[in-house]
């Protein structure tokens, strides 16, 4: 349940290889997976965490509560638990989010849930965003710390052997008598089962020690710092 969060500069392929991972992790473990977009730049913070409105019958003899609406997009993430669909909810464009929508955010990921609502066990939150730097000039908007400090970082650089990822939609075509190309899918679907048998199942006393020597580090760190 670790968030994740993919920084690059623009156009080095986070929203595409965050749909290629559904699909081929879909054929790794049976299971389909869904991708539900929630796009920052262009959500409020209601459209994240739903709305409060007013019951139909509502009068002023009789007052009652507002009623709270679901957004759509966690709709759909129920919907798929219930057909047993897995789902990555990917938070793109997470860097140019106001911060009244990045506060909804902050709720939503750390938190995982929509309202009093908690998010399905077997969904995958997934954010992509670009560097400030890459903004428009007089720009101001950026992550801000208590988002950025709570999601686990991978920086996106691309260099020339990514080259045979990205540009292999006909490979092998030229070498084979009938001009098939490669079935690149079948070769990520290995790679992708190859990662999962390295997984290991550590028994909890183990667990338990790992976490003593992190707790011991973090305690006398911060020590040293207060």
């Amino acid at each position: 349940n670790v968030p994740v969060l993919l920084l690059s500069n623009p156009g080095q392929g986070k929203t595409s290889s965050t749909y290629m991972f559904c699909k081929v992790r879909s054929l790794t473990t049976g299971q389909p997976m869904d991708d539900v977009l929630l796009r920052g730049n262009s959500t409020s913070a209601e459209e994240v965490m739903g709305y409060d409105v007013s019951p139909r019958d509502v009068t002023w003899e009789k007052p009652m509560s507002a009623i709270h609406l679901r957004p759509s997009w966690f709709q759909q993430v129920l919907d798929n638990h219930e057909k047993g669909i897995r789902t990555l909810l990917f938070l793109d464009e997470i860097t140019t989010a106001n911060e009244f929508v990045q506060a909804a955010l902050l709720h939503l990921i750390f938190e995982r849930s929509c309202g009093k609502e908690k998010l399905p066990e077997d969904t995958l939150i997934v954010a992509a965003g670009n560097y400030v730097g890459n903004l428009t000039q007089g720009g101001t908007m950026a992550l801000l710390p208590p988002v950025m400090n709570r999601f686990m970082i991978i920086n996106l650089l691309p260099d020339h052997n990514d080259l045979d990822i990205f540009l292999n939609k006909y490979d092998g075509a030229i070498a084979d008598k009938d001009g098939k190309c490669k079935n690149y899918m079948d070769e990520i679907h290995k790679q992708m089962i190859a990662m999962d048998k390295q997984e290991l199942n550590i028994p909890e006393p183990k667990l338990n020690k790992i976490g003593e020597y992190f707790e011991r580090s973090i305690k006398e760190t911060a020590r040293m710092l207060m």
